[in-house]
């Protein structure tokens, strides 16, 4: 759990954990491994996107692995060469998303995919959050949404219809989503427009993934 990027925290954890073990300290164990855990989401996500910064970078929050693992294996079953980022907690996806707003040394990712139905922090919030910040005007985002999901957010929000997407339920589907979302990827990394009828940096969706009409 200590970053392995960070050895100087070792010493640090390692006294903290000992703490953990009396109850009086237990309380502050939880939060110090709360801290690090979500620097560790952070510090992981940016070396990714550093290391492999002339290579389009998805990142995809979502809960279930099986779902994950199937986007993976669409991506290299389409031969895409782009790194997927998979966050698993809404909360961390938020934390990383505020700390990348205040920290302009690494771009944002590339794509973003978001599923609805997440621990603590939904993908509504997480969209809203997304964009109402500056620094993600550019950058891509779906998410998975019900049309009544869509009509709701649509009331209060400016977020382009383009972003929300109908899950896959079949191999074919997912197929398609890593198409999509490697197309918004790459022309969000070489600065081209996503589409020739509109300036939203979102690529239009067809056919099963696309939520209205």
């Amino acid at each position: 759990m200590v970053p392995e990027n960070l050895p100087a925290f070792d010493a640090t954890f390692q006294f903290a954990k000992r703490l953990g073990r009396y109850p009086v300290f237990r309380t502050l164990w939880k939060s110090f491994l709360n801290i690090i855990t979500q620097f560790s989401v952070v510090t992981t996500i940016e070396s990714t996107m550093t290391a492999t910064k002339n290579i389009s970078t998805i990142i995809y929050v979502e809960d279930n692995q099986g779902d994950a693992l199937l986007l993976k294996e669409a991506l290299t079953e389409r031969h895409h060469d782009a790194t997927l980022v998979i966050v698993e907690n809404g909360a961390k996806a938020l934390h990383y998303f505020e700390v990348k707003a205040t920290v302009k040394d690494v771009p944002p990712p590339h794509c973003i995919l978001l599923d609805t139905h997440l621990p603590v922090v939904t993908g509504l919030q997480l969209i809203e959050f997304i964009r109402g910040s500056e620094t993600y005007k550019d950058t891509p985002v779906y998410i998975f949404a019900s049309e009544h999901e869509y009509t709701a957010l649509k009331k209060d929000t400016v977020i382009s219809p383009e972003s929300f997407l109908v899950k896959p339920m079949v191999w074919e589907g997912f197929l398609e989503l890593a198409d999509l979302l490697m197309k918004s990827a790459d022309a969000n990394r070489k600065n081209l427009q996503a589409s020739p009828t509109d300036d939203k940096p979102e690529v239009h969706a067809e056919g099963e993934l696309r939520l209205h009409p």
